[in-house]
């Protein structure tokens, strides 16, 4: 209760973690772009990069010490459940018509989408390695 919010370096993986979701997000682009991608396509791989590494980071905040691959995922069902409205919305901003037209983005081919999960997945492997 003494130690400040940020303590123990809490405030440098932050930082850390956000640059390389910053950077997945941007290579994402780029690399759906370099596969021919329109740009609505590459926004859309962008925005599910984006979308799916805050999902991700969020289970990896349950704890400091232990990496995401040693957390039982089922362990605070609420946020569990939290999780999977916020990607059954960014589902439906991607896959229903009226709505893409509101986010501007279209459905992505199998490549795209396998794609923009990839770049999603990096960042906590990587900080798994590091």
């Amino acid at each position: 209760s003494d130690e400040g919010f940020f303590s123990g370096g809490l405030m440098g993986r932050i930082v850390f973690r956000g640059i390389l979701i910053g950077l997945s997000t941007l290579g994402s682009f780029g690399t759906v772009m370099h596969m021919g991608g329109s740009v609505e396509a590459c926004r859309t791989a962008a925005l599910i990069t984006l979308v799916v590494s805050q999902l991700i980071h969020v289970f990896e905040c349950r704890s400091e010490k232990r990496s995401l691959f040693r957390l039982n995922p089922f362990g605070n069902m609420k946020l569990v459940g939290a999780a999977a409205l916020s990607a059954a919305v960014l589902a439906a901003a991607v896959m229903v018509p009226q709505l893409q037209v509101v986010f501007s983005t279209v459905a992505p081919d199998m490549m795209q989408l396998l794609t923009a999960l990839g770049f999603s997945v990096a960042v906590p492997v990587i900080c798994g390695i590091i």
